[in-house]
């Protein structure tokens, strides 16, 4: 299928009509820079719009489509229902394409940005994607380059909601890898999902079986709980059951427990599964979970030890990945954190932040203000840090005047990628669009 059909065929109506751009926008009803867009393929018209477009035009939209999407509209021409599954097919195939192209990316901003949208549920997918992401991954896990290894588990715990084909390639991860946080990753997201359990447990019992990966003594009581009958009288499984029940929602919570979880963690080598499992568990705990992070999180910061660096980064990011409820509690703390100068923590407390679905202006003046300090820098690590607060500001969606100037700046950036990012956030905040085609562009930019 040519991409560009609607595109060319826009641009032939132009010359026919002697219109420029602008009257062509005037006509169809629609923003300037949108038309522009569509006439340089970089995005497509919603289908509505294209009903629109071929209403004021005088187009036949059967005949308008290419001959694979004709069908759809042939059906409804006929008193059919419309395959609407069809229509969209286009769009959502060239997302889950740059998609790819963007995690396989030899620019690591570019594979950090990718594999961070990917992980936000607030981007949702049909069925087949999904299932077109999950038989993706084997194929992307091969690269072995930087934050791989942790990113690509969340992408794969997250399918795990939508699709079973995912769990194949989880449990072979569980058995095979020799990186702590990637085997934390899945076991956590099987424990999540029991009803599942005909599907994976096999994978838990070869984990268990399996001699080459030194196992702490909190990972295997963790793997054996994942197998309902097992041995109950083992000293560390009332330690692992009271974590398991504070951090699986539907168990009870135990926040003097999860202190106790959390202090005896902070005692032991970060890196551990103990580790990831106490402040995923704090996460999950409401107000007084996220008041035990924050506290954590300035405790550390008295310690300048590398240890202590990446306890911190470690939190903020299990505040991003917690959620919704977790960044509105955590509002006041990530806007905080995100101009301490470490990008990583900048990069998830604006990912975090942008996961907020309602308008808040102390926050959208925030990420403004750190985009405007981080778009100077786009031959540094601090590019990604600029192109997820523009992520963030267009799903926020608020065109407010501190937001629209620094995404201004942003546009002179050396960077040519995120001079179009900030382009497509500003037009998304002028003239608002799904996130699905948001990102597309972000994306074909790239």
């Amino acid at each position: 299928m040519k991409p560009n059909w609607f595109a060319d065929a826009l641009r032939l109506e132009m010359v026919r009509r002697r219109m420029s751009q602008r009257a062509m926008a005037a006509f169809l009803g629609k923003g300037k820079s949108a038309v522009t867009q569509w006439l340089a393929g970089t995005r497509h018209p919603a289908f509505a719009d294209l009903c629109d477009a071929c209403e004021r035009l005088g187009w036949d939209l059967g005949n308008t489509l290419p001959p694979d999407l004709r069908e759809s509209v042939e059906r409804v021409a006929e008193g059919g229902d419309l395959d609407t599954a069809k229509i969209s097919q286009i769009f959502e195939e060239e997302l889950l394409e740059l998609m790819f192209d963007a995690m396989e990316s030899d620019d690591s901003q570019v594979r950090h940005f990718a594999f961070a949208v990917l992980e936000d549920e607030s981007l949702t997918f049909s069925e087949a994607q999904a299932d077109a992401i999950a038989n993706r991954l084997p194929e992307i896990a091969r690269d072995k380059r930087a934050f791989l290894s942790s990113h690509v588990v969340m992408v794969g715990t997250r399918l795990l909601k939508q699709t079973d084909a995912v769990i194949p390639f989880l449990g072979e991860l569980l058995v095979s890898s020799t990186n702590v946080l990637t085997r934390y990753r899945v076991i956590a997201a099987f424990l999540d999902h029991p009803e599942k359990q005909p599907a994976w447990v096999h994978f838990v019992r070869s984990a268990l079986l399996g001699g080459p990966v030194k196992r702490d003594d909190y990972e295997i009581e963790c793997l054996r709980l994942a197998i309902p009958g097992t041995d109950r009288k083992h000293p560390a499984r009332a330690y692992v059951e009271m974590t398991e029940s504070i951090r699986r929602p539907s168990l009870a919570r135990s926040i003097p427990h999860l202190v106790d979880v959390l202090g005896i963690a902070m005692d032991r080598p970060r890196g551990e599964f103990a580790w990831y499992h106490a402040i995923e568990a704090a996460g999950r705990s409401g107000r007084e979970g996220a008041a035990l992070l924050i506290h954590a999180f300035k405790a550390l910061s008295r310690e300048r030890t590398s240890e202590a660096k990446g306890r911190r980064q470690d939190i903020v990011a299990a505040i991003n990945r917690a959620g919704l409820d977790q960044a509105t509690l955590c509002s006041d703390f990530l806007q905080s954190v995100m101009y301490e100068g470490d990008a990583w923590i900048a990069f998830h407390a604006v990912s975090a932040l942008g996961k907020r679905a309602f308008f808040t202006s102390d926050v959208v003046a925030s990420i403004s203000h750190l985009l405007e300090l981080s778009a100077p820098k786009s031959e540094s690590e601090d590019l990604h840090v600029a192109a997820i607060c523009c992520y963030a500001l267009a799903k926020l969606g608020a065109p407010s005047p501190e937001a629209l100037a620094a995404l201004g700046k942003c546009r002179k950036s050396k960077s040519a990628w995120l001079r179009v990012v900030a382009r497509i956030a500003s037009d998304a905040l002028r003239e608002p669009s799904q996130l699905q085609d948001v990102l597309t562009r972000m994306l074909k930019a790239a």
